[in-house]
């Protein structure tokens, strides 16, 4: 069993000033108290996004996914791919074997670099490609989704479960789990929102896999905004 310290504010923490603690303290859902200190809510990131969303300058929504000057290092980290012909079942070793949460789904018949990624069956990528012309992006794989998944469905192959994911719930279609780095952060933003998903794949016009944004980064980029960067700083750092 996963324990985790309980992190929490009292109901009247303005929203920025909770993700502040939850930031600070590496959590991913915060307690909301009472002034008896009894916990009457939790709140999640994705809860707080949705919160957050409306509150949103025009500025910062009309900013570019491709400004890492805006979201960091979060939108250029290092994107852990699989094929789709591969099984469910090697997805989730994947996912424990490196310790993450979510994957990319490629059609790619690639071949996989040494070490634990090769024997789980992942692709590794760089900000700027997949290795060895891995294809197009086909969707998103993740811990949460293989929950409560039937023994024997693990024995699918992942473009199969996609298939079938995607049949049945349009809000997790390719394209609702990736974007572009010429779309605004409004855009990606939604996304978000609409998804409840923790993570979002830049691709280019052939939807080739070029890099992940973090639904943490967002949130981060958000407080930095609200709190480490004068509003007309925020903006030059924009126009960089």
């Amino acid at each position: 069993v996963r324990r985790e310290p309980f992190v929490a504010v009292m109901c009247d923490t303005p929203l920025i000033d909770a993700y502040g603690v939850l930031r600070e303290r590496y959590a991913h859902r915060i307690g909301v108290l009472n002034d008896k200190g009894e916990c009457v809510s939790v709140i999640s990131q994705t809860r707080l996004l949705q919160f957050l969303a409306p509150q949103l300058t025009a500025r910062f929504r009309a900013a570019l996914v491709g400004d890492y000057n805006v979201l960091r290092a979060g939108a250029a980290g290092e994107v852990v791919a699989v094929s789709g012909a591969v099984t469910l079942f090697r997805a989730f070793r994947v996912l424990h074997d490196l310790n993450i949460s979510g994957v990319a789904a490629v059609q790619s018949t690639a071949r996989t670099p040494s070490g634990a990624a090769a024997e789980s069956g992942a692709m590794l990528a760089s900000s700027t490609n997949l290795p060895h012309g891995a294809g197009k992006f086909i969707g998103s794989v993740s811990a949460n989704a293989l929950k409560g998944v039937e023994s024997l469905k693990l024995f699918t192959t992942v473009a199969d479960f996609l298939a079938d994911q995607h049949e049945r719930d349009a809000a997790f279609t390719p394209d609702a789990v990736c974007i572009k780095r010429r779309d605004t952060i409004g855009a990606l933003v939604d996304k978000f929102v609409a998804t409840g998903t923790h993570r979002i794949f830049i691709v280019d016009d052939r939807r080739h896999v070029h890099g992940i944004v973090t639904l943490h980064a967002v949130l981060d980029a958000i407080w930095r905004h609200y709190h480490l960067d004068p509003s007309e700083q925020f903006e030059k750092q924009i126009d960089a």
